[in-house]
């Protein structure tokens, strides 16, 4: 085609040509765009043949691998090495879990043999405890044989159990192990000093284990003095409550235990029924050692002072008992009687029907929540009128120690 328009237009020369060369430079054009695309999609073609077959070499490499694998067991020596793999997984944990049930059974065997030794321990200083400070050797205690976290009391021969204790002797027991136990923690040397609450530790005991309790605590309880003391001690703070004023005495005379550290004295003061207060301790109430004294001024009060406390009237019944049986007893030490028939013994006939009237207001009213009279009615005069009764035997048949009695009652009142 070229050639042919190359011709013409020679042939022509002199003409002026008809524009035919444009659409051949178009067509020259389309067919280069054509011949571009041609090549573009030649290439193409060939990077995917040559992917296509980089694909198809490495699938036929695979299979070639997979069946020499199969061939030579591989896949299942894989599996049994996962398999095995878990084995030892499992027998490692299961090993972990015996080697800390060890380690715990071997703990627990320390603790107890500790235990089984602390306890061996504390049995022996109750024991050295009891004989020392309150003589009392006719039973002890003794770890079990079979089960070192009990303990067994026996009388006499170690092989003779003690079944029946009195009160006192249970408290005197309790107190003691309390006391032995606390001591062997203060021979930890990092134990932390505690502060110690000791609620009645005489409780259901006589005068003479009073001054033993007293004087354990004053010896096993060491207080921190003041600064520049340098007493070792074992607790930071004691305190101690009661309700017997002979004890109260005895901790009070106790200066030398704590006469170089802070210390305090303090009573559960009633307001009225049912409300009360925590009060500084009178001094009076440390001055006087027996609950004897304190007994007659409750009566004395309830007898001749008009604004008297309606919890003394409550508890008039109770107090006249102890009162009387202390006093009779002193009367009478060597007669085996209970209250009545000593108050009998102390009045004479001619006051039999006032012995009489005390003994019938002592049996109704020891535990009444409120002051009744008798005859069942509400009222504050018939207790008022048993103490002027005690006031008034009082002083007909024990004049002398009536006197010293009303003395000490009216010196108690203008202290407090």
């Amino acid at each position: 085609m070229v050639a042919r328009l190359l011709r013409k237009r020679k042939s022509s020369i002199s003409q002026p040509g008809d524009g035919s060369y444009i659409a051949f430079e178009n067509q020259i054009a389309q067919s280069t765009i054509a011949l571009n695309a041609l090549i573009a999609k030649n290439n193409t073609h060939t990077d995917d043949v040559e992917e296509e077959s980089t694909r198809a070499k490495n699938a036929y490499r695979m299979h070639l691998v997979s069946e020499a694998m199969v061939e030579k067991g591989y896949i299942d020596r894989q599996h049994e090495i996962l398999r095995l793999q878990n084995v030892e997984k499992k027998s490692k944990s299961a090993a972990d879990t015996a080697t800390k049930a060890v380690k715990r059974t071997q703990t627990q065997i320390k603790d107890l043999r500790a235990q089984m030794r602390s306890e061996e321990i504390a049995a022996d200083r109750i024991n050295g405890l009891l004989k020392e400070y309150f003589a009392a050797d006719s039973f002890r205690l003794n770890v079990a044989t079979d089960d070192k976290k009990k303990f067994i009391l026996t009388r006499g021969s170690d092989s003779n159990p003690a079944k029946n204790l009195s009160e006192g002797e249970k408290t005197m027991l309790a107190f003691c192990y309390f006391v032995a136990r606390f001591n062997i923690l203060s021979d930890d040397s990092t134990a932390e000093n505690p502060v110690i609450w000791i609620d009645d530790p005489v409780s259901s005991l006589d005068s003479n284990h009073l001054y033993g309790v007293a004087a354990m605590m004053m010896e096993q309880f060491k207080l921190p003095k003041r600064a520049g003391g340098n007493d070792k001690r074992n607790c930071r703070q004691l305190f101690i409550s009661t309700h017997s004023i002979e004890f109260l005495n005895f901790i009070s005379k106790g200066e030398r235990w704590y006469s170089n550290g802070e210390h305090r004295f303090y009573q559960i003061e009633r307001m009225h029924y049912g409300h009360a207060q925590i009060a500084h301790l009178p001094k009076w109430l440390r001055a006087y050692p027996t609950t004897y004294v304190l007994l007659f001024k409750q009566i004395y009060q309830c007898a001749h002072v008009d604004s008297v406390d309606q919890y003394e009237l409550v508890t008039l019944g109770n107090v006249i008992r102890r009162f009387l049986e202390t006093h009779l007893y002193l009367k009478f030490p060597s007669k085996v009687f209970g209250v009545n028939k000593a108050l009998d013994e102390f009045v004479g006939e001619a006051d039999f029907a006032n012995a009489k009237e005390i003994r019938l207001f002592m049996n109704t009213q020891s535990h009444r929540a409120e002051a009744v009279s008798t005859d069942g009615s509400k009222g504050e005069s018939k207790a008022r009128e048993i103490a002027k009764e005690i006031c008034y035997l009082m002083e007909k048949n024990d004049s002398s120690q009536y006197k010293k009695l009303v003395e000490t009652a009216i010196d108690l009142a203008k202290e407090s």
